[in-house]
Protein backbone atom coordinates (compact mmCIF):
# COMPACT_ATOMS: atom_id res chain seq x y z
CA UNK A 1 0.00 0.00 0.00
CA UNK A 2 1.22 3.43 -1.08
CA UNK A 3 2.99 5.19 1.50
CA UNK A 4 0.92 8.67 2.35
CA UNK A 5 2.59 12.13 1.86
CA UNK A 6 2.45 13.15 6.14
CA UNK A 7 4.27 9.46 6.61
CA UNK A 8 6.76 10.07 4.16
CA UNK A 9 7.59 13.45 5.72
CA UNK A 10 7.80 12.24 8.75
CA UNK A 11 9.96 9.62 7.74
CA UNK A 12 12.37 11.86 5.86
CA UNK A 13 12.61 14.22 9.00
CA UNK A 14 13.51 11.15 10.98
CA UNK A 15 16.11 10.38 8.37
CA UNK A 16 17.22 13.90 8.59
CA UNK A 17 17.53 14.14 12.50
CA UNK A 18 19.46 10.31 12.43
CA UNK A 19 22.11 11.72 9.59
CA UNK A 20 22.42 15.12 12.00
CA UNK A 21 23.35 12.96 15.18
CA UNK A 22 25.63 10.96 13.29
CA UNK A 23 27.47 13.71 11.65
CA UNK A 24 27.74 15.44 15.93
CA UNK A 25 29.02 12.32 17.25
CA UNK A 26 31.35 12.19 14.14
CA UNK A 27 32.44 15.56 15.26
CA UNK A 28 32.74 15.21 18.81
CA UNK A 29 34.81 11.96 18.23
CA UNK A 30 36.99 13.56 16.07
CA UNK A 31 37.49 16.32 18.56
CA UNK A 32 37.79 14.14 21.38
CA UNK A 33 40.70 12.40 19.31
CA UNK A 34 42.41 15.65 18.37
CA UNK A 35 42.24 17.13 21.67
CA UNK A 36 43.63 13.52 23.03
CA UNK A 37 46.65 13.74 20.04
CA UNK A 38 47.36 17.08 21.52
CA UNK A 39 47.33 16.20 25.01
CA UNK A 40 49.97 13.74 23.58
CA UNK A 41 51.94 15.46 21.86
CA UNK A 42 52.33 18.25 24.40
CA UNK A 43 53.05 16.09 27.34
CA UNK A 44 55.43 14.04 25.50
CA UNK A 45 56.94 17.68 24.06
CA UNK A 46 57.17 18.29 27.67
CA UNK A 47 59.08 14.91 28.52
CA UNK A 48 61.45 15.19 25.30
CA UNK A 49 62.54 18.47 26.41
CA UNK A 50 63.19 17.73 30.26
CA UNK A 51 64.84 14.96 28.96
CA UNK A 52 67.31 16.87 26.24
CA UNK A 53 67.48 19.58 29.17
CA UNK A 54 68.74 17.18 31.58
CA UNK A 55 71.07 15.03 29.93
CA UNK A 56 72.47 18.48 28.37
CA UNK A 57 72.62 19.87 31.86
CA UNK A 58 74.40 16.44 32.87
CA UNK A 59 77.04 16.82 30.23
CA UNK A 60 77.94 20.34 30.82
CA UNK A 61 78.49 19.79 34.62
CA UNK A 62 80.50 16.96 34.29
CA UNK A 63 82.97 18.70 31.50
CA UNK A 64 82.49 21.55 33.93
CA UNK A 65 83.60 19.44 37.06
CA UNK A 66 86.80 17.46 35.24
CA UNK A 67 87.80 21.07 33.50
CA UNK A 68 87.83 22.36 36.81
CA UNK A 69 89.73 19.48 38.81
CA UNK A 70 92.55 19.43 35.96
CA UNK A 71 92.60 23.01 36.74
CA UNK A 72 92.56 22.95 40.63
CA UNK A 73 95.45 19.80 40.06
CA UNK A 74 97.62 22.00 37.76
CA UNK A 75 97.45 25.45 39.91
CA UNK A 76 98.49 22.98 42.53
CA UNK A 77 101.29 21.52 41.36
CA UNK A 78 102.54 24.67 39.86
CA UNK A 79 102.08 26.78 42.90
CA UNK A 80 103.51 23.75 44.95
CA UNK A 81 106.60 23.90 42.59
CA UNK A 82 106.86 27.51 43.03
CA UNK A 83 106.74 27.81 46.81
CA UNK A 84 109.18 24.86 47.25
CA UNK A 85 111.52 25.52 44.42
CA UNK A 86 110.80 21.01 44.12
CA UNK A 87 108.98 18.96 41.80
CA UNK A 88 106.58 15.94 42.22
CA UNK A 89 108.27 12.33 40.01
CA UNK A 90 105.95 13.82 37.11
CA UNK A 91 107.50 17.30 36.80
CA UNK A 92 111.30 17.83 35.81
CA UNK A 93 113.43 17.72 38.40
CA UNK A 94 115.37 20.25 39.97
CA UNK A 95 118.95 20.35 38.83
CA UNK A 96 121.90 20.39 41.28
CA UNK A 97 124.88 22.30 39.24
CA UNK A 98 128.10 21.19 41.57
CA UNK A 99 130.55 21.59 38.23
CA UNK A 100 132.96 24.28 38.20
CA UNK A 101 133.62 25.72 34.45
CA UNK A 102 136.25 25.18 32.29
CA UNK A 103 139.11 27.75 31.64
CA UNK A 104 141.46 27.58 28.70
CA UNK A 105 143.94 29.38 26.93
CA UNK A 106 145.01 30.16 29.88
CA UNK A 107 149.49 30.89 29.75
CA UNK A 108 152.07 33.07 30.59
CA UNK A 109 152.56 36.76 29.12
CA UNK A 110 154.78 39.11 28.27
CA UNK A 111 155.53 42.37 27.60
CA UNK A 112 157.80 45.60 27.32
CA UNK A 113 158.31 47.73 30.07
CA UNK A 114 155.97 50.40 29.89
CA UNK A 115 153.86 48.59 26.89
CA UNK A 116 150.10 47.29 27.99
CA UNK A 117 148.99 43.69 28.48
CA UNK A 118 145.67 41.75 27.59
CA UNK A 119 144.93 39.68 30.10
CA UNK A 120 142.07 37.84 28.81
CA UNK A 121 142.87 37.69 25.10
CA UNK A 122 142.62 33.97 24.07
CA UNK A 123 141.11 32.99 27.46
CA UNK A 124 137.75 30.80 26.87
CA UNK A 125 135.35 29.70 29.33
CA UNK A 126 132.35 27.40 29.09
CA UNK A 127 130.14 25.70 31.51
CA UNK A 128 127.33 22.82 31.38
CA UNK A 129 124.78 24.93 33.01
CA UNK A 130 125.78 28.54 32.82
CA UNK A 131 125.81 29.80 29.20
CA UNK A 132 128.28 33.06 30.33
CA UNK A 133 129.89 32.16 33.27
CA UNK A 134 132.33 35.41 34.37
CA UNK A 135 136.19 35.43 34.33
CA UNK A 136 138.22 37.79 36.40
CA UNK A 137 141.91 38.54 36.83
CA UNK A 138 143.62 39.54 39.90
CA UNK A 139 146.67 40.95 38.78
CA UNK A 140 147.15 43.50 41.47
CA UNK A 141 150.67 42.60 42.07
CA UNK A 142 152.13 43.37 38.80
CA UNK A 143 153.83 46.51 38.21
CA UNK A 144 154.38 47.02 34.05
CA UNK A 145 157.12 49.81 34.48
CA UNK A 146 159.11 47.35 36.30
CA UNK A 147 160.89 44.41 34.35
CA UNK A 148 160.27 41.20 36.39
CA UNK A 149 157.99 38.47 36.76
CA UNK A 150 154.59 38.71 38.40
CA UNK A 151 151.56 35.88 39.20
CA UNK A 152 148.22 36.73 38.20
CA UNK A 153 145.42 34.91 39.06
CA UNK A 154 142.62 33.69 36.65
CA UNK A 155 139.03 32.76 38.73
CA UNK A 156 135.90 31.75 36.67
CA UNK A 157 132.45 31.71 37.82
CA UNK A 158 129.03 30.15 37.02
CA UNK A 159 125.77 31.41 38.53
CA UNK A 160 125.58 28.85 40.69
CA UNK A 161 128.65 29.60 42.07
CA UNK A 162 131.38 26.64 40.93
CA UNK A 163 134.59 28.50 40.76
CA UNK A 164 138.01 27.78 38.84
CA UNK A 165 141.10 29.57 39.25
CA UNK A 166 144.28 29.59 37.12
CA UNK A 167 147.29 31.07 37.07
CA UNK A 168 150.25 32.04 35.28
CA UNK A 169 153.15 34.10 34.89
CA UNK A 170 153.74 38.16 33.34
CA UNK A 171 156.65 39.07 31.91
CA UNK A 172 158.07 42.60 31.97
CA UNK A 173 160.98 43.08 29.49
CA UNK A 174 163.64 45.75 29.64
CA UNK A 175 163.97 46.71 25.82
CA UNK A 176 167.58 45.89 24.94
CA UNK A 177 169.90 46.47 21.81
CA UNK A 178 168.36 45.39 18.44
CA UNK A 179 164.77 45.83 20.31
CA UNK A 180 162.63 45.79 17.10
CA UNK A 181 159.50 47.92 17.91
CA UNK A 182 156.12 46.11 17.72
CA UNK A 183 154.29 48.55 15.23
CA UNK A 184 157.67 47.97 12.12
CA UNK A 185 156.87 44.08 13.48
CA UNK A 186 153.10 43.86 12.97
CA UNK A 187 153.64 45.88 9.42
CA UNK A 188 156.24 43.37 8.33
CA UNK A 189 153.91 40.00 9.28
CA UNK A 190 150.97 41.67 7.76
CA UNK A 191 152.40 42.26 4.89
CA UNK A 192 153.66 38.64 4.44
CA UNK A 193 150.21 37.62 5.11
CA UNK A 194 148.57 39.64 2.12
CA UNK A 195 151.35 37.93 0.47
CA UNK A 196 150.73 34.48 1.13
CA UNK A 197 146.82 34.03 1.52
CA UNK A 198 144.66 33.46 -1.05
CA UNK A 199 141.71 35.96 -1.37
CA UNK A 200 138.46 35.53 0.05
CA UNK A 201 139.17 32.22 1.65
CA UNK A 202 138.12 30.47 4.87
CA UNK A 203 139.28 29.88 8.31
CA UNK A 204 140.80 26.69 7.72
CA UNK A 205 142.06 28.10 4.41
CA UNK A 206 143.85 30.05 5.81
CA UNK A 207 145.32 28.07 8.27
CA UNK A 208 146.55 25.93 5.70
CA UNK A 209 148.11 28.72 3.51
CA UNK A 210 150.15 29.78 7.10
CA UNK A 211 151.21 25.87 6.96
CA UNK A 212 152.39 25.54 3.45
CA UNK A 213 154.13 29.09 3.17
CA UNK A 214 156.18 27.51 6.64
CA UNK A 215 156.95 24.08 5.04
CA UNK A 216 157.72 25.18 1.77
CA UNK A 217 159.59 28.91 2.01
CA UNK A 218 161.53 28.88 5.73
CA UNK A 219 164.03 26.68 6.57
CA UNK A 220 165.05 24.89 10.01
CA UNK A 221 168.74 26.05 11.35
CA UNK A 222 169.97 27.70 14.09
CA UNK A 223 168.90 28.32 17.51
CA UNK A 224 166.62 31.15 19.31
CA UNK A 225 166.16 33.19 21.47
CA UNK A 226 162.97 32.16 23.85
CA UNK A 227 162.46 35.39 25.66
CA UNK A 228 159.98 37.19 23.24
CA UNK A 229 157.73 35.36 20.53
CA UNK A 230 156.97 38.78 18.78
CA UNK A 231 160.96 39.47 18.40
CA UNK A 232 161.96 35.87 17.62
CA UNK A 233 159.25 35.93 14.75
CA UNK A 234 160.27 39.23 13.11
CA UNK A 235 163.88 37.85 13.27
CA UNK A 236 162.32 34.35 11.45
CA UNK A 237 160.72 36.11 8.99
CA UNK A 238 163.67 38.47 7.79
CA UNK A 239 165.91 36.07 7.64
CA UNK A 240 163.94 33.18 6.59
CA UNK A 241 165.39 29.99 8.90
CA UNK A 242 164.78 29.74 12.83
CA UNK A 243 164.38 26.53 15.05
CA UNK A 244 161.20 24.75 16.42
CA UNK A 245 160.78 28.01 18.51
CA UNK A 246 161.00 30.34 15.63
CA UNK A 247 158.71 28.26 13.12
CA UNK A 248 156.36 28.29 16.44
CA UNK A 249 156.47 32.09 17.18
CA UNK A 250 156.44 33.20 13.18
CA UNK A 251 152.52 31.19 13.01
CA UNK A 252 151.74 32.61 16.46
CA UNK A 253 151.84 36.02 15.33
CA UNK A 254 150.41 35.34 11.66
CA UNK A 255 147.20 33.78 14.01
CA UNK A 256 146.97 36.87 16.19
CA UNK A 257 146.92 39.07 13.19
CA UNK A 258 144.24 37.45 11.23
CA UNK A 259 142.34 36.95 15.15
CA UNK A 260 142.55 33.29 15.07
CA UNK A 261 142.52 31.91 18.62
CA UNK A 262 145.51 29.89 19.25
CA UNK A 263 147.12 28.36 22.39
CA UNK A 264 150.38 27.22 22.76
CA UNK A 265 151.88 23.74 23.77
CA UNK A 266 155.26 23.18 24.85
CA UNK A 267 156.42 19.40 25.14
CA UNK A 268 157.25 17.58 28.16
CA UNK A 269 160.37 16.96 28.10
CA UNK A 270 161.05 12.85 28.67
CA UNK A 271 164.11 13.29 30.52
CA UNK A 272 166.28 16.52 31.79
CA UNK A 273 168.61 16.78 28.89
CA UNK A 274 165.76 16.09 26.39
CA UNK A 275 164.98 18.83 23.63
CA UNK A 276 162.70 21.53 24.13
CA UNK A 277 159.43 21.73 21.40
CA UNK A 278 157.06 24.40 21.11
CA UNK A 279 153.48 24.59 18.73
CA UNK A 280 150.12 25.53 18.76
CA UNK A 281 146.58 24.11 19.38
CA UNK A 282 144.57 26.29 16.90
CA UNK A 283 140.92 26.77 16.36
CA UNK A 284 139.04 27.61 13.30
CA UNK A 285 135.37 28.02 15.04
CA UNK A 286 136.41 30.84 17.29
CA UNK A 287 136.98 28.31 19.54
CA UNK A 288 134.72 25.89 20.01
CA UNK A 289 136.64 22.98 18.81
CA UNK A 290 140.91 22.70 18.62
CA UNK A 291 143.61 21.33 16.46
CA UNK A 292 147.08 21.01 16.67
CA UNK A 293 149.37 22.84 14.11
CA UNK A 294 153.08 22.09 14.36
CA UNK A 295 155.03 23.29 11.00
CA UNK A 296 158.14 22.19 12.25
CA UNK A 297 159.62 20.09 9.44
CA UNK A 298 160.83 16.54 10.79
CA UNK A 299 162.59 13.91 8.69
CA UNK A 300 160.35 10.74 7.59
CA UNK A 301 156.84 10.62 6.97
CA UNK A 302 153.49 11.16 8.67
CA UNK A 303 155.07 14.45 9.49
CA UNK A 304 151.81 16.93 8.50
CA UNK A 305 150.54 18.58 11.07
CA UNK A 306 148.09 20.82 9.99
CA UNK A 307 144.98 20.81 12.11
CA UNK A 308 145.20 17.51 13.20
CA UNK A 309 143.50 15.63 16.25
CA UNK A 310 145.13 14.36 19.93
CA UNK A 311 144.93 10.72 18.81
CA UNK A 312 147.25 11.39 15.29
CA UNK A 313 149.89 13.31 16.98
CA UNK A 314 150.50 11.22 20.06
CA UNK A 315 150.56 8.32 17.74
CA UNK A 316 153.21 9.68 15.72
CA UNK A 317 154.89 10.99 19.68
CA UNK A 318 154.65 7.05 20.56
CA UNK A 319 156.95 6.35 17.09
CA UNK A 320 159.17 8.98 17.51
CA UNK A 321 160.57 9.51 20.86
CA UNK A 322 157.70 11.40 22.81
CA UNK A 323 158.35 13.94 20.24
CA UNK A 324 154.98 16.03 21.53
CA UNK A 325 154.27 14.29 24.75
CA UNK A 326 152.26 16.85 27.17
CA UNK A 327 150.18 17.79 30.15
CA UNK A 328 147.32 16.87 28.09
CA UNK A 329 145.77 18.30 31.67
CA UNK A 330 146.66 21.75 30.43
CA UNK A 331 144.72 21.61 26.80
CA UNK A 332 141.73 21.48 25.61
CA UNK A 333 140.66 18.07 24.15
CA UNK A 334 140.33 18.11 20.43
CA UNK A 335 137.64 16.34 18.87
Amino acid sequence: MPMSRENRRGYHEIRRRRRRRRRLKQRVAAFAFLTVCTAVLIIAGKLLWSGASFVVSSAYNAYMSLYNTESISSSESVYAAADTGTSSSSETEAIVDETPPVLTGVSDLMVYQGDTVSYLKNVTVSDDIDPEPVVSVDSGDVDLSIPGEYEIVYTATDISGNAVTASAKVTVLEKEAGFVDLETIYAAVDAKLEEILRPDVTVEQQVHDIYAYARLDLRYGGSSDHTDYRQTAYAMLTEGRGDCYGYFALTKLFFERLGIPNIDVVKMKNSPDDSDHFWSLVSIDGGETWYHFDATPRVGDGDDFCLVTDSFIDAYSAQHSGSHNRDKSLYPATP
